[in-house]
């Protein structure tokens, strides 16, 4: 199996990518030689399940792959996209480990990627992980927080700070209780699974304080 060594830019949701210039490299971490493949072939996979073909092109006198996404296409789900390769070698073929592409929706209010990162210094090295520990105490901090009323208008309620913070400190918790975990084996170059993890008192005091003023009924 081959591999990208190379986290892709995240995009927002509505953003387009033109096209990415990929990297590949062996079980050992060594590039390729891109001459000895006589083609290449790709699709991308957006978070529904649902894939479009795109353009690959073996560069060459390099270990590296020119990919052209469709001419106008809108990355509108947010999720993890996954970039399938396929290298032609005589009459076969050799696949390339799927390459992780986030998608995030940037105006909801929830912690993003650069937002994690510019405030969690130890935070996940990798983008797909450190996507997946958001994602995971996101639905935690959804699932217990009151439910946000939405305006007559209808729009989209803002999430409150409030809730990004304890979506921060429970990933913190998500992410060290895999670390400590020597059971858990699997996802990306961290080499861990992403669990849930339950939330403790101060994250639910977080999203749900109390009133610290007596009431008299």
């Amino acid at each position: 199996m081959l591999h990208v060594d190379e986290d892709l830019p995240a995009l927002g949701v509505g953003d387009t990518l033109p096209g990415v210039d990929l990297a590949v490299v062996d079980d050992d971490g060594q590039p390729i030689d891109i001459d000895a493949f006589t083609g290449a072939s790709g699709s991308l996979v957006d978070p529904s399940g649902a894939s479009v073909p795109v353009t690959v092109t073996p560069l060459p006198d390099s270990d590296r792959l020119a990919v052209l996404f469709p001419a106008g296409y809108v990355f509108t789900l947010a999720g993890v996209y996954s970039l399938l390769l396929t290298l032609a070698e005589g009459n076969a073929s050799v696949s390339v480990d799927a390459v992780p592409l986030i998608a995030e929706e940037r105006t909801t209010g929830w912690a993003t990627l650069a937002h994690a990162r510019g405030t969690w210094r130890d935070a996940p090295r990798r983008d797909l992980t450190l996507w997946t520990v958001l994602d995971t105490a996101r639905l935690q901090v959804a699932a217990y927080a009151p439910a946000l009323l939405p305006p007559a208008d209808g729009e989209p309620v803002p999430v409150p700070a409030h809730y990004r913070q304890a979506q921060l400190m429970q990933a913190r918790n998500v992410w060290n209780a895999a670390k400590t975990d020597p059971t858990q084996a699997g996802i990306g170059d961290d080499g861990l699974v992403i669990r849930p993890y339950p939330m403790d008192w101060v994250v639910k005091g977080i999203i749900r304080p109390r009133n610290p003023v007596p009431t008299v009924r």
